[in-house]
């Protein structure tokens, strides 16, 4: 009898190491408690394998975002006049502008990082901007008027 305690410690020690659980790599995590309890999470991308080949690629259960995000604030009614796209864009980029003002505006192209990339004028109703030579990665372009106030922003993907 003396063994039993020994022998079912030895058993549960070996058993833990065979459990297993979800597998994902966590990005972020942490832990909150209150007066409520406690609670622990994480944030992170489980694993996903590319298919890539010489016409394109495919990642599954991976989420690209496909949208037009106006950021700042609309202080002028020529905010909806400009228009940019293609977006997503894989060479070039045209920013129009309907009912084309006498003022001069300028265009800046930013990275995620705060990196200005690329800025010149806006020349006529519409601009083409050269993005070929661009990594795939979230752009921000800044559309600037005469006097370098910003008059609106776009969130570009490159691809």
């Amino acid at each position: 009898m003396k063994f039993y305690p020994i022998l079912l410690s030895l058993f549960f020690c070996f058993w833990a190491n065979f459990i297993k659980a979800q597998v994902s790599v966590n990005t972020a995590g942490g832990a909150i408690s209150g007066s409520g309890g406690n609670v622990s999470f994480s944030i992170g991308q489980v694993f996903f394998i590319p298919q890539k080949s010489a016409t394109g690629s495919v990642e599954l259960g991976v989420q690209h975002s496909y949208e037009i995000v106006k950021v700042g604030l609309e202080t002028t009614s020529l905010v909806e006049s400009i228009q940019i796209f293609p977006n997503p864009t894989t060479d070039n980029l045209t920013i129009q502008l309907r009912n084309y003002p006498s003022n001069k505006f300028s265009f800046e192209v930013y990275d995620m990082q705060g990196k200005l990339i690329l800025c010149g004028p806006i020349v006529g109703i519409k601009t083409s901007v050269d993005f070929y030579d661009f990594a795939p990665a979230t752009y921000l372009i800044i559309i600037k008027d005469s006097f370098l106030q910003q008059v609106q922003s776009f969130k570009i993907n490159k691809f």
